[in-house]
């Protein structure tokens, strides 16, 4: 519709970052914003370029590997990572492993490993970019799981999609194509051989793997779960100001307060007639503020919603037949964005 054009301006770029990182699903029902949990993406940290140990990490950990067993472990982990090993290979090293370790140590080969992943999404998706197997998972029904694959007749196409499974990928599908992403969750088993910074980042990355936010530029989680997934990063970065990973949930706070504040192409959060606040979007924006009062989140959303009530709630304004700003209520939200 015409009406949406200007909107669509501001709803594609949140659109391509959560769907271009993988970021864009678990559990069902979302938890509190608890980092140690784990319970609370996309993105992954920088490369690391050793995952070599020191002399200090058996200290840090007293249950881990003596120095000479964590020497032998990261050593063979560098052996591997230097080979064309691919995720299957290295997470069979994490399984059998990454127990031993001190933190320190199992933190770095984590690192490592999802700057792996960060490297090897593209050409795995590639890796499934082929017709024939497009033609033979278009045939099942919808979600694909090991049972149904028996349905997929092409030996080499089934083999194709065991193999996406074995490197650590579960499939995904938006505007009628199918494609790996990685399946974060699974790397949640390792929590208890990792720093609870790290353990907590890789359950904000498994809250978007596990149940995706969003698809086909429209919301497929309530107004409220994508409050919950805002809070869970602001909180992530309060409780680790200081961790590799905190830059990078900034700005993944940043992706999902700006989905909660404007919608998206197909969820608005204002009505497509009147341009007001849509009824469900005030109710969840009303409890966020309520319960949330100390959060950042809290008072953002505090703060709009007291201008959008100055306003008589007009997200935008129809102006000789056409959508059109209110002053206000843009300068608040590129303000407090602008501000993260």
């Amino acid at each position: 519709m015409e009406r949406q054009t200007q909107w669509r301006s501001y709803a594609a770029p949140f659109m391509a970052i959560m769907l271009a990182g993988a970021l864009l699903a678990g559990c069902g029902k979302e938890s509190n914003p608890q980092p140690d949990g784990g319970t609370a993406s996309n993105g992954q940290t920088g490369s690391s370029d050793s995952a070599t140990t020191n002399e200090g990490d058996a200290a840090n950990d007293p249950d881990g590997a003596d120095q000479g067993e964590t020497d032998r472990i990261v050593s063979e982990y560098e052996a591997l990572r230097t080979k064309p090993a691919n995720a299957a290979d290295r997470l069979a090293f994490l399984n059998a492993n990454l127990a031993k370790l001190p933190k320190d140590a199992a933190d770095r080969i984590m690192r490592d490993m999802l700057a792996f992943y960060d490297k090897d999404l593209e050409p795995a998706q590639q890796r499934l970019a082929d017709q024939r197997i497009d033609e033979q998972l278009a045939a099942i029904e919808w979600p694909i799981t090991p049972e149904k694959l028996n349905q997929v007749t092409d030996e080499k196409a089934k083999q194709a999609i065991k193999d996406v499974w074995a490197q650590g990928y579960k499939l995904e599908t938006t505007e009628g194509t199918i494609f790996p992403i990685v399946d974060y969750g699974l790397l949640k088993k390792y929590e208890g051989a990792l720093s609870p910074e790290l353990s907590a980042y890789i359950g904000l990355l498994a809250l978007e793997s596990d149940e995706k936010s969003a698809s086909d530029a429209a919301l497929v989680i309530s107004w409220d779960q994508l409050a919950e997934r805002a809070l869970a990063y602001e909180v992530y970065s309060k409780q680790y100001p200081d961790a590799p990973e905190t830059s990078q949930v900034k700005q993944l706070y940043h992706n999902y307060l700006s989905m909660y504040l404007y919608g998206l192409n197909n969820t608005p959060a204002y009505d497509f007639e009147t341009f007001k606040l849509a009824d469900e979007v005030k109710a969840s924006y009303e409890k966020t503020a309520a319960e949330h009062p100390d959060t950042k989140t809290g008072e953002i959303v505090k703060g709009f919603l007291a201008v959008l009530e100055q306003h008589d709630w007009q997200v935008f304004v129809n102006k000789n037949g056409e959508q059109a700003d209110v002053p206000e209520v843009k300068a608040y939200r590129e303000k407090v964005l602008a501000e993260l």
